[in-house]
């Protein structure tokens, strides 16, 4: 929940079934938003502008989701307003409580006095679990143009870099033991060594005194369990979810648009190609960004967070092997997914990998064999030992990257640090063991590592990169068994910078 100050917001958010249908669901919402500046024109009325978007909006967020699907009636909506301690309550109507809403502005909204305004939002919508996600996602972004918003809506700005300002850092424990087996209780410990590495709790009292960070657990018993091992450390929320990979299935943050606000960015998500479909993955992202309270931007192709890298300046790294790949987007061509970077994550220009790791189910993900630390500077790795597996492949990567630029026109500085090597699984397979796979945080750089000789000395040359963070290794061979590591288990919030 946001703090309530000038050009703050609090929402307060509640999903439950319809007892009538079970596929129809009811979300009760109420949101108290205050204005950063006085609201201008007409004394005796909202702008003309924000009354027409309050309005419209409302009206239409959610009213049918991409598939579109009938969602539903409004049984109660109205918007309290106070200017200044004079309240005015206005009510919003609809002609035909059960129609389906396709537009139009339901109410002009005045005001008594000019000053800053309060707005007080309830509302109680009736429709299926996914309109209901980005209705809701919606208007916690109108909110937000309302309390910040100085210029025009519907822009996107690229992500920031990872280690940029951050508001929360989004993670999850391993929750289903039907998944982890064996692995469950020291997946277990090594994200929570994770998260207490990252939150730096005071030995004092247990708070964080790095990063805020919500940790999702999929049932009662993870819930339980997160909360005895990460006491303040972390807040911990019951959030279905099939598996911990937040990289790719929760939203992707996008930067400050023109507009003064921060959006999020969803995906449809296919279970990396078809491999491993879940329940509770393919709406994630709209829930995440509900928690955040923050507006989903729907795009309707398949993209993980883990297959592109941004500079935070608006270029991106990626694989052809992931995002060509047909079990993604079918005759997708790099013209194409370039234009669909652009649109959705404001990607300026694209820098092209051929492959990623052996043995990688996600098909090559580029947090796993380069990532930016910084415009202008990428770190991939070289191989360690006469037995690595990625030896052409690392030794490609790095020559490729040695003559790219970025769309700001600079030559790409490449920095290499040793991969982990050989690690292989009880079966006697090579496994996609990287130290890339490290996770930014506010004061720690956390490297994952295999219990290989290589762990010191990558995370020696990233000290040399990160030299106003602690870098610290971390046991992480228990989450590579589910497929991944700390950064595919992460997903940052930028925080969004007040106008003055």
């Amino acid at each position: 929940m946001r703090g309530f100050a000038e050009g703050r917001l609090k929402s307060l958010f509640r999903l439950h079934r319809d007892h009538l249908c079970d596929q129809r669901w009811i979300v009760e919402l109420q949101i108290v938003a205050r204005s950063r500046a006085k609201l201008q024109n007409n004394p005796a009325r909202l702008g003309n502008d924000q009354c027409a978007l309050l309005g419209d909006h409302l009206a239409t967020a959610g009213a049918i989701d991409q598939r579109g699907e009938d969602v539903a009636r409004i049984n109660r909506h109205f918007c309290l307003l106070a200017w200044n301690g004079a309240f005015a309550k206005t009510r919003f109507v609809t002609p035909n409580a059960t129609s389906r809403l396709q537009g139009g502005r339901l109410v002009t909204i005045r005001a008594a006095a000019n000053g800053r305004a309060f707005v007080f939002v309830r509302l109680r919508l009736v429709c299926s679990r996914t309109s209901v996600l980005l209705a809701v996602s919606k208007i916690c972004g109108l909110m937000w143009r309302f309390c910040v918003s100085q210029g025009q809506p519907g822009t996107i700005a690229p992500p920031p870099g990872e280690w940029a300002a951050r508001r929360t850092l989004w993670t999850a424990w391993p929750s289903h033991e039907h998944l982890w087996g064996d692995a469950t209780e020291q997946a277990r410990t090594e994200v929570g060594a994770m998260v207490r590495l990252l939150a730096k709790p005071s030995p004092a009292t247990g708070a964080p005194q790095g990063d805020r960070i919500v940790v999702l657990a999929a049932n009662e018993e993870a819930m339980k369990d997160a909360e005895a091992a990460l006491g303040r450390a972390a807040h911990v929320v019951l959030e279905p979810f099939g598996d911990i990979w937040l990289r790719d299935t929760g939203p992707i943050f996008l930067g400050k648009g023109a507009d003064g606000l921060i959006r999020a960015a969803g995906f449809r998500f296919n279970g990396w190609g078809g491999k491993y479909q879940l329940p509770n993955d393919d709406d994630l992202a709209a829930r995440v960004a509900v928690r955040a309270g923050v507006e989903l931007v729907l795009n309707d192709f398949v993209l993980e967070g883990g297959a592109v890298e941004g500079d935070g300046e608006g270029t991106f790294l990626t694989t052809r092997q992931c995002l060509l790949n047909p079990n993604r987007n079918e005759n997708w061509t790099e013209a194409k997914a370039e234009a669909a970077l652009a649109r959705a994550l404001g990607a300026k220009k694209v820098l092209w990998l051929d492959e990623g790791l052996l043995n990688d189910h996600t098909d090559g993900h580029i947090d796993n064999i380069a990532r930016y630390v910084a415009p202008g500077h990428v770190v991939c790795q070289a191989p360690f030992g006469a037995d690595d597996p990625n030896v052409v492949a690392l030794d490609a990567i790095a020559a490729a990257l040695s003559v790219m630029t970025d769309a700001a026109g600079r030559l790409l500085k490449v920095t290499r640090i040793p991969s982990p090597g050989l690690v292989k699984d009880e079966d006697g397979d090579a496994v996609p063991a990287s130290h890339m796979n490290f996770i930014i945080g506010a004061r720690t750089v956390v490297v994952p590592t295999y219990g290989t000789a290589s762990a010191d000395d990558a995370i020696a040359a990233l000290r040399l990169i990160f030299p106003d963070r602690d870098v610290v290794g971390s046991p992480s061979s228990a989450i590579l068994e589910g497929g991944g590591s700390f950064h595919c288990i992460t997903q940052q919030e930028p925080e969004l910078e007040f106008p003055q």
